[in-house]
């Protein structure tokens, strides 16, 4: 049994190692097609995201063997050596309690539908595994690119929804150089902080695939949003104002103004 375990984890060590090397070729021919050619490789951050998890979670059982865990020197020289043991123990009831998660996401049909639906988006029952991307979907497609989320208590909704459509009415005529400046630079930090998150990456991908069918060079992204004035602004929202309001309320109903009146408050 003992020598399977070892030649278990040798097999794993040796997959960690091809995993790695994959991950080191796909970032470097990301920069080297990048540099070089001016190509971005889509889906390259995440590629490696997936490599390097592969690397770590399989490496596991040979540094088990070996009792050559990664360590914290640090950590590992100033509390007492009891402490490190329980340290030890607590990292392993991590891996542990992730392995039991992937054992249950694995053995449970529906969480498999939700992961898998990914690499096969044909399922069009909007309340099935793939509720929501055909959700979001039909959110852009009904209610548009642009929109206003606002929570308030029972007695103020009839307060807030005349404020909402007046200031969205007035976005046209009433915006100054200093707050379009603002937007502006606030626009560009979120556009690249944005980029250090994997999630926020795929949902823009989605969102620029969706709207102009391919993805969009992050300098393009910059300039489009450089080049924004008061006369843009001013079209974008005559334009968003003559159309059609798609409009949303959950909770008490009692004092919310009628579709009809909302969407004349916008003129």
């Amino acid at each position: 049994m003992t020598s399977f375990v070892r030649l278990l984890a040798m097999l794993l060590s040796g997959i960690a190692g091809v995993a790695r090397t994959a991950m080191v070729a796909v970032n470097v021919g990301n920069v080297g097609l990048r540099q070089i050619f001016g190509v971005q490789t889509v889906g390259a951050y995440e590629i490696v995201e997936m490599l390097l998890a592969a690397v770590g979670f399989l490496a596991i059982p040979e540094a088990f063997l070996r009792d050559s865990h990664i360590t914290v020197e640090r950590i590992d020289q100033v509390v007492p050596a009891r402490a490190v043991d329980w340290l030890r123990v607590f990292g392993a009831l991590l891996i542990l309690m992730g392995l039991v998660l992937l054992l249950l996401m694995v053995t449970e049909k529906y969480r498999m539908q939700r992961l898998t639906m990914f690499w096969a988006p044909t399922n069009t029952n909007p309340t099935g595994p793939n509720q929501q991307a055909i959700q979001g979907k039909w959110a852009l497609g009904d209610g548009g690119l642009f929109g206003v989320y606002a929570g308030t208590g029972e007695t103020e909704v009839a307060e807030l929804l005349p404020l909402v459509c007046e200031e969205i009415a007035r976005t046209g005529s009433t915006v100054t150089e200093e707050e379009l400046a603002r937007a502006k630079a606030q626009g560009v930090a979120a556009t690249l902080m944005a980029r250090e998150s994997s999630a926020a990456r795929c949902e823009q991908l989605g969102q620029q695939i969706l709207i102009y069918g391919r993805p969009l060079p992050i300098e393009e992204i910059i300039d489009a949003i450089e080049a924004v004035d008061r006369a843009a602004v001013s079209r974008v929202a005559a334009r968003l104002l003559r159309s059609r309001p798609t409009f949303a309320a959950l909770g008490p109903l009692s004092r919310v103004e009628s579709y009809d009146r909302l969407r004349a408050r916008l003129g």
